[in-house]
């Protein structure tokens, strides 16, 4: 059995506490190795004997637990996301015969090295978002800063900087990436070198598209394979609450200038929790009355398991299955993304048959909604109706 992936060998992940992964996928599960505030290059990382068993269990044909997103995937009958690397650079795994790196050539690189944001969605935490982080200080009396963590040292430019010719991909995410030096620095590396070719993704909230004085459609004008996947998991008053900071006038805005100027460049990421769950429906509608044709519904917050969509009652989620499917039976907007990944029997499973939350994650959800709308002055009750419903049944 072929258990190889390309991210093992040739990907680089960063977060901002300094964690260094093969992607981002694997991060969370176990802890690969720390840059230790620069005491530690990627290099040393990369080659640490964790890193090494992973990869030789691949090598053994076997499923290693610091990998086993992708492999629950696999086992469930799912798209993995080692599946979708393997499959886009075959390449990259062609000279793989050893667990331990031969070189430091880097194919997939992962950038969200910093918490900096303008939002503080409801399913983030202070980890992602800058403006969480001071949220989270004046909750606990802790000393109030600006909230922002990052690392960007010396090692991580030259690390990049010497792979800009070999690394066939770039994935921008966050905090909010074009708030992120160091996404605008490696976008002027890479049109000082003319890697116009470099595949760019990025995963970005849309509010803003400026950076001191720099404009990304300057950037995105010259490259020629380059995707947004933007976050919008609802619209208007949802929009603004689920994810707090949001000002959807601006994203509607900002998002038809994109459409305009490339219809092909970009799509909508909605990611499904108990608090947008209701609001698919008038999403798909937003999506469909403006011609949008790239959609993905296909990811779930897991993390914290509180805002899973096992927090809502059996019932209503029964109820929420049959509306989506019924939406579906009745438009002509397919329920598949545009790779042909069936969302709806994705949904129906995360619905019906994955009950990850406990009856103490249902408590923790409604002290921590109690809890956020008082520090926020928001309502759930306002922005998601629904719950007026269904919230003594949580």
């Amino acid at each position: 059995m072929n258990n190889l992936c390309v991210y093992a060998w040739k990907g680089l992940q960063l977060s901002p506490d300094g964690e260094v992964s093969m992607c981002c996928f694997q991060h969370g599960v176990q802890k690969l190795g720390n840059l230790d505030n620069g005491r530690k290059t990627i290099a040393q990382v990369r080659r640490e004997p964790l890193w090494n068993e992973i990869r030789q269990s691949m090598l053994d044909g076997e499923q290693h637990p610091a990998c086993n997103k992708c492999w629950n995937q696999e086992n469930a009958g799912f798209y993995s996301a080692r599946q979708y690397i393997n499959d886009k650079y075959p390449e990259s795994l062609s000279e793989i015969t050893s667990a331990e790196l031969i070189d430091d050539e880097l194919h997939h690189v992962d950038i969200r090295q910093s918490n900096i944001c303008n939002m503080k969605c409801l399913s983030c935490n202070g980890s992602y978002s800058s403006l969480w982080r001071v949220e989270e200080a004046k909750d606990w009396d802790w000393p109030v800063t600006n909230g922002v963590v990052e690392i960007a040292n010396d090692d991580i430019y030259e690390t990049i900087f010497s792979n800009i010719q070999n690394i066939k991909e770039f994935y921008f995410a966050g905090g909010e990436p074009l708030m992120n030096k160091v996404h605008w620095d490696i976008m002027e590396e890479l049109d000082r070198q003319k890697r116009y070719d470099v595949k760019i993704v990025y995963n970005t909230n849309l509010l803003k598209l400026e950076y001191k004085g720099k404009h990304v459609f300057d950037y995105w004008d010259k490259f020629t394979n380059w995707h947004a996947g933007i976050s919008i998991d609802a619209v208007e008053e949802r929009a603004e609450y689920v994810r707090t900071g949001t000002i959807w006038e601006k994203i509607e805005g900002n998002l038809t200038a994109i459409q305009a100027r490339y219809p092909m460049n970009f799509g909508i990421d909605c990611t499904v929790s108990a608090l947008n769950a209701a609001g698919l429906p008038d999403l798909f509608n937003f999506i469909r009355s403006n011609g949008i044709t790239n959609y993905r519904w296909n990811n779930y917050v897991h993390s914290p398991r509180k805002l899973h969509v096992s927090v809502l009652p059996r019932f209503y989620r029964e109820q929420l299955v049959a509306q989506i499917e019924d939406y579906f039976a009745k438009s002509s907007m397919s329920a598949n993304t545009v790779l042909g990944e069936d969302c709806l029997e994705q949904f129906k499973h995360q619905m019906l048959n994955n009950e990850v939350a406990t009856e103490d994650d249902k408590i923790a959800f409604k002290d921590f909604i109690r809890h956020k709308d008082n520090t926020r002055k928001n309502s759930i009750f306002e922005a998601c109706p629904e719950f007026s419903d269904i919230w003594n049944f949580i």
